[in-house]
């Protein structure tokens, strides 16, 4: 499982999206489903507030 959020985490914006990889990589991995729940989670997480950070770039570049 660490080795899914080290992937995840250092993949960035394309890897959260790449919804195929993590699929992929959670059913390799075996994991139980409160495992898989909170892996899921995370990524949502982590997309959110990529895009967030994303947005706030953009309007002070626009500033």
């Amino acid at each position: 499982m660490a080795e899914i959020v080290k992937d995840l985490v250092a993949g960035g914006a394309e890897r959260l999206e790449d919804t195929t990889w993590f699929h992929t990589r959670v059913a390799e991995a075996d994991l139980s489903l409160e495992e898989f729940a909170a892996l899921e989670a995370l990524r949502v997480r982590l997309s959110e507030r990529d895009a967030t950070l994303l947005d706030d770039i953009g309007s002070v570049a626009w500033s």
